[in-house]
C-alpha cells in the first residue's frame, strides 16, 4: 500500500507543475495546445501530452521520483505517438522532433507506432487491436484447457470458468465492437458475428460437452446454458449476445458521470475539468453540458 501512496504523491507534484506550465503557455498557439492528461489506476499511470512536453515531463517524472526512491522501468515505458506504423519523427518541427527523440532514446526501448495496452486492453491500429484480441483468444483457449485438465469436479470446473476466465471478455468486446464494426458482423441486437465472439463459444462449448460427459452440443443446449441464471440457465457470458451491451452501457455510464459528476463516498466528484487554459472564467457546470450536443464540450477535454 505504501508504494502507491507513494506513487500518488509523485502524481500530485508532477500535476502541479505540468498545470502551472499548461497555463503559462509560451505563445499563443500553445493555450489549447498544452492541455495535459494524467490518468492513474493504482501504480499504473498514462499521460497524454504534446509531443513538446514529452522529454520535460519524463525528466520532471525522474527528478521528482529522486526524492522517494522512485525510478522510470526502461522496459515498461511506452511513448506511443501513431498507429500508422510509421514514425512522426520526420514530420514535427526540428526542436520538437530533436527533444522527442532525446525522451525516448533514455527513458524507452523505442518508439510505439502501432498501439498499447491500458490496463490491459489495447488501443491502437485496427490491426494492432485484432493481433491483440487474437492472442487473448488462444490463452483463453489454452487456461481452459488446463482448467479441464486439472479439475475434476464438474460443479467447480464450472464455476472457475464462469467466474474467471469468462470475466475477461466482455470488456474485450467492447474494443472489438468498436474496431469491427462492419455489416458481417452485426446480424442483429443479440447477434454479433466475429472471429472473437465465435472463438470465446468454442471453449464455452468444450468446458460443457467436457461436464456432460458427450461429445458435441446441441445447440439449443448451448442457448439454454447461456440464459441467465434467473431465466434458468447457467449464466455463462455469450459474446455473440452481449457485444452490442459491452460497448453501450459503459460507454452511456462514463457520458452520464461526465454530464452529472460520479457519486462516491463523501459525496460527489466532478469528472470534468474546473477550469478552460483559454478562460479565467473557466467552463461551466457539468449541469450545463448537453448529451445531445458536442459542441457544448469543452475543448479541454
Amino acid at each position: 500500500m505504501s508504494l502507491y501512496l507513494v506513487f500518488g504523491e509523485l502524481l500530485k507534484q508532477l500535476n502541479t507543475q505540468q498545470s502551472a506550465r499548461t497555463l503559462t503557455p509560451t505563445t499563443s498557439a500553445d493555450i489549447e495546445g498544452l492541455v495535459s492528461e494524467i490518468i492513474a489506476y493504482i501504480d499504473d499511470a498514462n499521460i497524454v501530452l504534446p509531443h513538446k512536453d514529452v522529454e520535460w515531463l519524463l525528466n520532471a517524472t525522474r527528478d521528482i521520483g529522486l526524492k522517494f526512491g522512485c525510478s522510470t522501468n526502461k522496459i515498461k515505458t511506452k511513448i506511443f505517438t501513431t498507429i500508422t506504423g510509421t514514425s512522426i519523427l520526420p514530420y514535427l518541427p526540428k526542436n520538437t522532433a530533436t527533444s522527442l527523440h532525446r525522451a525516448i532514446t533514455r527513458y524507452t526501448t523505442g518508439e510505439v507506432t502501432t498501439g498499447i495496452k491500458v490496463l490491459g486492453l489495447p488501443i491502437g491500429s485496427k490491426q494492432f487491436v485484432n493481433e491483440e484480441l487474437s492472442s487473448f483468444l488462444q490463452q483463453l483457449t489454452t487456461d481452459t484447457t488446463t482448467l479441464l485438465e486439472s479439475l475434476q469436479d464438474p460443479q467447480t470446473t464450472l464455476q472457475l470458468y464462469k467466474s474467471c476466465l469468462l470475466q475477461r471478455v466482455p470488456f474485450r468486446m467492447m474494443i472489438e465492437v468498436m474496431h469491427n464494426s462492419d455489416s458481417s458482423c452485426y446480424r442483429g441486437p443479440y447477434r454479433w458475428n466475429s472471429c472473437l465472439s465465435q472463438g470465446v463459444n468454442c471453449p464455452t462449448k468444450k468446458v460443457l460437452c467436457t461436464i456432460c460427459k458427450v461429445p458435441t452440443l446441441p445447440q439449443h443446449s448451448f442457448l439454454i446454458a447461456t440464459l441467465p441464471e434467473m431465466l434458468k440457465g447457467l449464466g455463462l457470458f455469450a459474446p455473440h449476445k452481449s457485444a452490442a451491451a459491452s460497448l453501450v452501457v459503459p460507454l452511456a455510464r462514463t457520458i452520464r458521470q461526465a454530464n452529472n459528476d460520479i457519486n462516491l463516498p463523501g459525496g460527489k466528484h466532478q469528472s470534468l475539468p474546473t477550469y478552460s487554459p483559454s478562460s479565467e472564467t473557466g467552463p461551466p457546470p457539468p449541469s450545463q453540458y448537453s448529451s445531445n450536443s458536442a459542441a457544448s464540450w469543452p475543448t479541454s477535454l
